[in-house]
């Protein structure tokens, strides 16, 4: 009796586990780029270091679309950065799309003051 009571914690303490460690694996985000429209297109996700990539490089002059790669929540989901005019809500669309004009690294996060963040370099 008391070694199935060890199995069975042993058991759920592996399954708990098991669990904790697939939801805090990093997703890996990637970026398309499709020519013929000269749009580039980003995967970005969220982990708890901050948005994934967590450095994209665009063209400037070129569309970029934001795409939410499904890991993305919380505040995590209000996607800002001034200088390039985003302003992206993922809470309403899993897209959002913008054109830089002007070359440079610029810092973006969540509407919580940065507690999540990226960068962008726009060459």
């Amino acid at each position: 009796m008391i070694n199935r009571k060890i199995f069975l914690s042993i058991i759920t303490m592996l399954t708990m586990f098991l669990f904790v460690v697939g939801c805090t694996q990093s997703p890996t985000g990637g970026v398309t780029t499709n020519v013929d429209n000269d749009q580039q297109i980003i995967e970005l996700g969220l982990n708890r270091e901050g948005y994934t990539p967590s450095v994209i490089t665009v063209k400037v002059d070129s569309e970029v679309i934001l795409m939410n790669d499904g890991t993305i929540g919380g505040c995590g989901l209000y996607v800002v950065q001034p200088e390039l005019g985003i302003n992206a809500n993922f809470a309403k669309s899993d897209t959002y799309s913008f054109t830089p004009t002007e070359t440079g690294t610029f810092t973006y996060g969540c509407t919580m003051g940065g507690m999540f963040k990226g960068t962008i370099e726009v060459i």
